[in-house]
């Protein structure tokens, strides 16, 4: 697989937006200034209320707090050590079971999460914003369930779906139907380790055009963790 450079959304070109769309205008578009959950807090139970009925998440979708409150602990636990395998099997250190929990099933994250998937298949884990699932973890029961929640994922017309993966991941993805590529990178970290990641996207109406408002926030990070880099880079030792 070619190497994805990290490029400027704004120097994609025409290339980016296929001629079937418009081409959208992201000058003006701003990321919220305060995450919009932090009133929700202290209030979890009403929290997560409140933000489903604004949000009105897709069909199968959940946040992740309720899943947890919906799961028995020995569910819970077989769950992480789905994701936690599956991890395994790309040579990559998961995250603590405490850790793991924290996140996703005690509200640990500073924006909420969400899930997909069920007890028999396995579930993928991550955000919703700009009308775009984005998954950031993935535990499934079995490799055939993993290919098959990737799979409906890819086919479905009606949720946008993006994320950012490593290049060995979004070339396993690629080899499925319905996943597609930007040829566009970004930093991010991965388990404290700065890493380039590459955006793949399913096939539902729509979705490139949602991506602007996400690749904005991608960029403004891979800025941010540059500029940070550079600073570590040429500060001298004391």
């Amino acid at each position: 697989m070619k190497e994805t450079p990290i490029i400027n959304p704004e120097e994609m070109g025409p290339d980016f937006i296929k001629s079937e769309y418009e081409q959208p205008d992201y000058s003006n578009y701003e990321p919220p200034k305060e995450n919009p959950f932090i009133e929700d807090m202290d209030n979890e139970e009403d929290g997560i209320e409140d933000l489903e009925e604004i949000e009105n998440l897709p069909e199968g979708m959940i946040n992740t707090i309720k899943l947890a409150k919906s799961l028995n602990p020995e569910e819970l636990q077989k769950i992480y050590e789905w994701y936690s395998s599956a991890m395994d099997r790309r040579d990559r250190e998961p995250l603590e079971y405490d850790r793991f929990c924290y996140h996703f099933f005690e509200g640990a994250s500073w924006e909420p999460t969400y899930a997909m998937g069920d007890m028999e298949k396995g579930f993928v884990f991550g955000f919703y914003k700009h009308e775009i699932f984005i998954p950031t973890h993935f535990a499934p029961k079995t490799m055939k369930g993993g290919y098959s929640i990737f799979k409906e994922l890819a086919d479905n017309k009606e949720l946008p779906v993006a994320s950012a993966v490593t290049d060995d991941l979004a070339k396993t993805l690629l080899k499925m139907k319905g996943w597609h590529k930007l040829k566009i990178g970004f930093l991010a970290y991965f388990n404290s380790e700065l890493k380039k990641k590459t955006i793949i996207y399913n096939s539902a109406e729509g979705v490139r055009t949602k991506l602007i408002g996400l690749m904005k926030e991608f960029w403004d990070e891979t800025k941010r963790l540059k500029k940070e880099q550079q600073e570590i880079e040429t500060t001298p030792d004391v």
